[in-house]
């Protein structure tokens, strides 16, 4: 890259241009119609060059013509002088010696100067000896180039002729699938190129073929002649009849869209293999010699022509040529300005055109000046880099916001003896400054307003640990009024080094029965029986501290002092607590700290307040109510210790020859001996996760008036931990981020887990502030009120838990999309993302506000604002854990009691509901019927968009015998159940009773139309479900690819031409949003109908949404018969592409892509639709008071994970025993897994 500062300009140099010797034409979008003016001042441009004894190539993804064939339409049709250029002309004086016929000469030509993604696909298959691939394609050219190949005998979707064969206009079905299969079964790759007649049987062929073989254990490969997600057809014309569509762009999808559905639909981890540009397959192409097949271009005196930034351009980026970008082909200048800073790579030039005189598309040539050091300077100072580049730099500025006497409350914790960490808090705080040059980078300063509390354990875990602690003993000296010291439980268990190093016997620690024997540590390690083996022992054994502590106090005792032995470590930790030597400085830190200690309503402990501890101080037969008392006495037993451990500092032998020291209960009270007795030790949080301190807590700390409790000791992530508490409004902060980045750079401290994470918690007056970093730069923070109703958005959810039992930790700042950051912990790691305010909103826990102040209209939803957002997993192992490692264990043996508890069971009906003639089955609806007569809800839910309200209710109850009418009457008789009247239900009327009963993700779909306001949606689907389900929502403006009898309309067979797309969106200009659910006849212009639609609708300002009822890739139609007539397919699962694949499809043939909004399980609105109250369309279900009953784990699993509800997984579905017991085997070992579902049950059976 250009060196930062320098600005590199895009505007075209004709003489640099004209400098090359091979210019590298794409096809599409560079020659232009020949019966132009601008067309035939491109061919004069290009033949010029030609002229000069330039050699010109063409190059093109598209694969419905051959190199013959295209490089006669460049000559003949174009005009381009293609046979004259100095190349050409030798090879034709070679091939006229060879005695070659005029056809022959011509493909010697077209050899030699024209390369389609066609041409490459067939070398590679030759060269990786496929011999009979499936091959997907329209027209002849990938057929022709294939048989130049050698391979004759494919099985294609085209005749010979180029003509789509018949069969696969067919729905998907079993029989369909399988009938197409048996013509062909020892297909050994999939070929993918452009297919402007694709339907969905041939996706799910070719899906099929990809997953049998991998069920018996052989690879096959997906090739995709390019991995373009979309193509240009031509555009609109001028008089077209919708005014608002004229000389637009008509799109369609891509073959990369092709081949990315039939890997989504076949339900592997296999990607397709591109060999269209601008792969490296397709470079190498270019490149090799031509004895070994290629045109031996040298790339660098080569210039790439083109019109796609994200091809041609990365092409010549990534082979290392010069680029001339035209846009008149792809790429428009909008698209350029809100793409090239992006992209990572910028073309050499850009021009409007390849004629004569290049063309400029607007006279503000500013646009094509690009700095390139936005995108690779070097981020040594953060805040400015983000001053220089526009981004807000949110900070809480106490000293603009406040009166020069308020005072300011800043905290810090867990330093663990990082250095860098103390440096990079004074840098980020209000309060502290480096005042003259004594010492390090000067005397720490605190200002006039300032109050600073240290909220303990500051050694252990860096090169760190001396200064760090003496530069709190020196502040606490110098402002003994206005900083403080808590105490914590690396800092108290350094009195033990005096009494257990002197001791003959190794001393094993009562509270850790894991701690590895002193002998075996010497073994393992290698070590001698003596002080120094003695001193790495207690470190690693008893003191969290690994291998790592003893080597890095070394090294900062080196740097304090000089050279340094071992020895001298041992005496560095046993003089720092002896109260006889000259600098016991960590004994005098703990002389200055304490164990608690409140300034006005806030109270700092170092671990956190179990109602054990509350009011209790060792030793003291009373139990504190008042909170002010408990902080004097517990403060008192402290510094009584400690005067006992000045007189006894070793063991000596007590009554009945116990070993006896001083200060000994005050070292078990920092340990975990005392249990959930100590404030100090204690672990707030339960499997990871924080949760709401006790009714009994929060009245002891209510009457005292303490309303934040800020603690330290677990790390959560890279920021505090916030929960507020929605009954009394308390605050509890936990501020530990010392596990911010377990793989952080351990090249100066080798336990550093910190990364560049920086948070601090600001007190000022009834306001608490945290303001930080992430590990990225990413700023974040919030400011949250005592009073609860004075926090405003999106501060005020901070604190709050959702319904997956995720909490919001902060607010991330400097962009105007603001999002928050909401973390699980889950055993020893927690999960991490960043969502929307909105999303945020909706998820919501009822008792933390979900419905109230929070409320969300669903009008104002997009698909961005409510998708499930990347996730990142954060080591997070408690204090116990880094002592003693152990396996995350869990049982989901299932439990009647628990599971009959609930009062509303949600079923999948697919994979729980099984054939109701089989013996299985009968007992399956027994069951059911058995809840239903005690009195509970029961709810089946499914993602099939085929099926409306009546006939899923029509089924459960006809077919498998299922009694929904009793478990309606009982939901409308329950208080807590259903508002809607019995009287509004009668026998007869399947409707009205399976509102309360059954959920379709057509439903779901419906009924957020209409709430959002949808009026004129175009649907994608097959059957009449969404008919049915949109008329009885009033919806009945839609625009469908069916009949109202659920038939597919004729005209969305034909194959997906520019006339064709036009004709259609015609018919319906004014659609609103589009609807995709399953499409048993799906085709190639279906999608493209769609995609118009959204591409338009954003060029005019108006994006319109699109829905999907489920975001399933791929679903099971069967299984083949047993008596299959190829063996080795029989009775195996039949699949096709599912509605996730479809609309996926949809959204990435535009460009930029879209993103659909979900309807189905387990989406947010799904989950909404359940929740909400009746008099909103909803099913009120509470689902604290539910359980979710299903086959498939990253579905209805993964929906009772987001709700919060417990879970019964049946392994008849989906979800195969082997399946499960290798998820629980990886989530136990905590081995990452691509392939293991996120969320586990609560039982199995």
């Amino acid at each position: 890259p250009d060196s930062p500062g320098r600005q590199q300009s895009l505007v075209f140099d004709r003489a640099a241009f004209e400098k090359g010797s091979s210019y590298i034409f794409s096809f599409n979008g560079v020659l232009l119609p020949p019966s132009t003016e601008k067309g035939q001042s491109v061919v004069r441009s290009i033949n010029k060059l030609i002229e000069q004894k330039k050699r010109v190539v063409f190059v093109t993804n598209d694969t419905t013509m051959s190199r013959v064939a295209l490089f006669n339409k460049i000559t003949n049709d174009y005009g381009v002088a293609l046979m004259d250029t100095e190349h050409m002309a030798d090879l034709r004086k070679r091939s006229s010696g060879d005695g070659c016929s005029e056809a022959e000469m011509v493909a010697r030509c077209a050899k030699e100067s024209i390369i389609t993604s066609s041409c490459i696909c067939a070398w590679l298959l030759a060269r990786r000896g496929i011999r009979k691939p499936f091959v997907i394609c329209y027209g002849t050219g990938l057929l022709e180039e294939l048989e130049v190949a050698g391979i004759t005998e494919y099985f294609a979707t085209a005749n010979r002729d180029g003509s789509l064969k018949r069969e696969f206009l067919e729905p998907v079905s079993v029989d369909a699938i399988t009938k197409v299969m048996k013509q062909a079964p020892d297909v050994d790759a999939i070929v993918v190129g452009w297919d402007h007649s694709l339907t969905a049987l041939t996706v799910a062929v070719a899906a099929q073929y990809v997953r049998w073989s991998e069920e018996m254990g052989i690879r096959m490969h997906i090739f995709a002649c390019s991995m373009d997600s979309g193509g240009i057809l031509g555009r609109a014309s001028e008089d077209f009849e919708v005014a608002k569509f004229a000389n637009r762009k008509v799109r369609t999808c891509g073959i990369g869209t092709m081949a990315n559905c039939i890997a989504r639909s076949a339900g592997t981890e296999r990607s397709p293999i591109d060999v269209g540009k601008p792969s490296q397959i397709f470079i190498e192409h270019l490149r090799r010699p031509p004895s070994q097949g290629g045109l031996g271009i040298d790339f660098s005196t080569s210039v790439m022509i083109g019109d796609s930034l994200e091809t041609d351009v990365r092409i010549a980026h990534q082979a290392g040529m010069s680029s001339l970008l035209v846009l008149s082909g792809q790429t428009s200048v909008l698209h350029l300005q809100e793409n090239i800073a992006r992209c990572g790579y910028n073309p050499t030039w850009v021009v409007h055109s390849f004629g004569d005189t290049p063309e400029y598309p607007t006279e503000d040539r500013s646009m094509y000046m690009v700095d390139p050091s936005v995108r690779f300077a070097v981020l040594d100072d953060r805040k400015q880099f983000r001053a220089e580049q526009g981004i807000p730099d949110w900070r809480i500025s106490s000293m603009e916001k406040t009166e020069e006497s308020q005072k300011i409350i800043e905290y810090i914790t867990d330093v663990e003896g990082n250095w860098e960490y103390m440096v990079k808090f004074v840098a980020n705080s209000e309060i502290l400054y480096w005042n003259g040059e004594t010492g390090g980078p000067g005397e720490l300063t605190l200002r006039d307003n300032g109050i600073l509390v240290f909220g303990g354990d500051a050694p252990d875990k860096g090169t760190g640990d001396i200064r760090v602690v003496k530069i709190f003993v020196d502040l606490k000296r110098r402002y003994p009024d206005r900083v403080h010291i808590i105490l914590g439980n690396r800092d108290l268990v350094k009195l033990r080094f005096p009494s257990e190093v002197a001791i003959e016997e190794p001393w094993m620690p009562v509270w850790d029965s894991r701690a590895k024997p002193y002998k075996t540590f010497l073994e393992e390690q290698n070590l001698e029986d003596n002080r120094v083996g003695r001193v790495k022992w207690l470190l690693h054994s008893s003191m969290g501290c690994q291998d790592t502590t003893f080597n890095t106090r070394k090294t900062e005792l080196a740097c304090l002092n000089g050279r340094v032995s071992d020895e001298d470590v041992v005496k560095s930790y046993l003089s720092s607590v002896d109260p006889h030597s000259v600098d016991p400085w960590m004994l005098e830190f703990l002389r200055l700290g304490k164990i608690a200690l409140i300034i006005d309503d806030t109270l700092f402990v170092h671990g956190g307040i179990h109602e054990e501890s509350a009011g209790y101080v060792p030793g003291d037969p009373k139990t504190y109510n008042s909170v002010p008392d408990w902080v004097e006495a517990i403060n008192d037993w402290k510094d009584q210790q400690l005067r006992d451990y000045e007189a006894q500092p070793l063991f000596s032998a007590g009554e009945g020859g116990k070993l006896t020291r001083g200060a000994h209960e005050l070292i078990l009270y920092g340990t975990g001996y005392y249990g959930k007795r100590t404030v100090i030790y204690f672990n707030p949080f339960v499997d990871g996760n924080p949760v709401q301190r006790s009714a009994s807590v929060r009245t002891w700390l209510e009457d005292s008036r303490i309303n934040r409790l800020v603690t330290g000791h677990q790390p959560h992530g890279q920021s505090p931990t916030v929960v507020r508490h929605p009954s009394t409004g308390l605050l509890v902060v936990t501020a530990d981020t010392s596990r911010s980045n377990a793989n952080a750079s351990k090249v100066q401290n080798p336990a550093n887990n910190r990364g560049e994470a920086i948070s601090v918690v600001r007190i000022i007056g009834d306001c608490l502030f945290i303001q930080g970093e992430k590990n990225d730069g990413r700023p974040h923070g919030c400011c949250l009120h005592v009073d609860p109703n004075k926090d405003i958005m999106p501060d005020a959810l901070v604190g709050r838990q959702l319904t997956d039992n995720s909490w919001v930790k902060t607010v991330m700042r400097g962009s105007e999309d603001m999002k928050v950051t909401i973390a699980r912990g889950k055993g020893f790691n927690v999960e991490v993302s960043d969502i929307s305010i909105q999303q945020a909103c909706l998820r919501l826990k009822s008792e933390y506000g979900w419905g109230g102040a929070f409320a969300i209209q669903l009008q104002d939803i997009t698909a961005d604002k409510i998708n499930p957002a990347e996730l990142t997993v954060e080591a997070c192992l408690p204090e116990e854990e880094i002592l003693s490692p152990r396996k995350y264990q869990r049982s989901h043996s299932f439990k009647q009691k628990m599971f009959d508890e609930a009062e509303t069971y949600l079923f999948s009906y697919n994979g729980v509901m099984l054939d109701p003639d089989t013996e299985q089955g009968k007992r399956i609806v027994e069951n059911v019927n058995k809840m239903i007569e005690k009195g509970k809800r029961v709810i089946f839910i499914s993602n099939d968009s085929t099926l409306s309200r009546k006939s899923f209710f029509k089924k459960i109850t006809t077919k498998f015998g299922v009694q929904l009418h009793q478990s309606v009457e009982a939901a409308c008789k329950r208080p807590s159940g259903s508002k809607r009247s019995l009287s509004n239900y009668h026998s007869s009327s399947s409707v009205c009773l399976s509102q309360d009963s059954v959920v379709t993700s057509a439903f779901t779909c419906a009924w957020f139309l209409k709430s959002a306001g949808i009026k004129k949606p175009f649907v994608v689907g097959y059957g009449n479900g969404f008919i049915d389900e949109f008329e009885m929502e009033g919806i009945e403006d839609y625009f469908a690819t069916v009949e109202k009898d659920g038939t597919q309309k004729p005209e969305f067979m034909q194959p997906a031409t520019r006339e064709n797309i036009l004709e259609i969106v015609k018919k319906a200009p004014d659609i609103d949003a589009i609807v995709v659910g399953w499409d048993q006849q799906l085709t190639a212009l279906t999608i493209a109908v769609a995609a118009q639609y959204l591409r338009w609708s954003i060029e005019l300002g108006k994006p319109i949404p699109i829905i999907a009822c489920s975001e399933d890739l791929s679903s099971i139609l069967g299984k083949a018969p047993e008596d299959f007539e190829i063996s080795e397919f029989a009775g195996r699962k039949v699949r096709t592409l599912g509605i996730g694949s479809i609309s996926n499809a949809i959204c990435n043939t535009v460009r930029p892509p879209r993103q659909a909004i979900n309807v189905g399980k387990p989406s947010q609105l799904f989950i909404e639709h359940l929740r909400r109250p009746v008099e909103e369309g909803g099913l009120e279900v509470d689902f604290t008071k539910a359980v979710m009953i299903g086959d498939n784990m990253n579905t209805d699993m993964e929906l009772a994970n987001r709700t919060g509800m417990k879970s019964l997984l049946v392994l008849s579905g989906v979800t195969s025993a082997e399946d499960f017991d290798r998820a629980v085997r990886m989530n136990r070992l905590m081995i990452p897994d691509p392939k293991a579902p996120r969320s586990f049950p609560t039982w199995v059976v």
